[in-house]
């Protein structure tokens, strides 16, 4: 069961992290507690998710060479039991999302409603299912400043988005490449990775350009005493995301970008210096 609830995923709901950071707030203890209850309360509520979405999957999954080893696929968890446990998970993070306060509430039960909507019917849809993932990626930023009311800043927001659509288009694109995937991934096609090799470089390279766009923007002055030194980002990004697409293009990504980047060394390398400049700028 533990395995079946994929607490490596919870480094995804690191996103919640984002608007502290971004508004300078790290050094106030209260917003930190309140972060700390969203961010279990959130990662509850998604491995609650992925019980119902490895249960409806299950036939499928079985005879996948490598989601076959997951415990619902393998018969080794019930579905009543799977059922059971989802609907446990999934009720104590709305109960303690509503905890949090009102505007977390929501934005966790939008959560919820739309990744069970991609669960049942959208991830089955090409392209659908990847605009859909960048806003459940996008949704967590928003639950980060719900929880410690911190309003979510258009540029932030804006980058998010399209980042994020890079990294949906990327795990697509990943899945097509690597083999086994002559008959294709759910409604894509072998052919079509063209297509989304070109959608995700373009959302990347966007997202760099808004962050260049901020650079320049009066507002940022208010933060950064010195924000001339947040230009050496772009190049940093840049070659993070032309990276990535290059090991996806090779065949060589076989899991999730963001499981990918967990066991990477160059990406820790990457989001150190990104720190790094961060902090000379403030």
């Amino acid at each position: 069961m533990i395995r079946a609830l994929r607490l490596h995923q919870w480094s995804k709901n690191l996103l919640l992290l984002l608007p502290i950071f971004c508004a300078h707030q790290t050094g106030n203890a209260a917003l930190w507690q309140s972060l700390a209850l969203a961010f279990l309360f959130f990662s509850l509520g998604a491995s609650g998710q992925y019980l119902l979405n490895d249960l409806l999957d299950r036939g499928a999954d079985g005879v996948h060479p490598e989601k076959s080893s997951r415990p619902i696929a393998q018969g080794d968890i019930a579905p009543w039991q799977a059922v059971a446990v989802a609907t446990l998970l999934i009720g104590v993070a709305l109960a303690g999302a509503w905890w949090v306060n009102q505007e977390f509430f929501g934005v966790v039960a939008l959560y919820q409603v739309l990744t069970t909507a991609y669960s049942v019917k959208l991830k089955h849809r090409a392209l659908m299912d990847v605009v859909v993932l960048a806003c459940l990626f996008t949704l967590r930023v928003f639950a980060g400043g719900a929880a410690t009311n911190i309003t979510v800043s258009p540029w932030l927001l804006t980058f998010a988005l399209f980042f994020c659509l890079m990294l949906a288009v990327l795990k697509r694109f990943a899945e097509l490449e690597a083999p086994p995937a002559a008959e294709g991934v759910r409604d894509y096609r072998p052919g079509d990775q063209f297509l989304l090799a070109s959608m995700g470089i373009s959302a990347g390279f966007l997202s760099v350009l808004v962050l260049a766009f901020y650079i320049q923007h009066p507002q940022t002055v208010l933060l950064y005493s010195k924000p001339g030194r947040l230009w050496l980002l772009c190049p940093v990004l840049l070659y993070w995301i032309s990276r990535m697409w290059l090991i996806a293009h090779r065949g060589d990504m076989r899991r999730d970008p963001l499981d990918f980047a967990l066991l990477d060394g160059v990406s820790y390398l990457v989001l150190g210096v990104s720190g790094v400049v961060a902090y000379a700028a403030i």
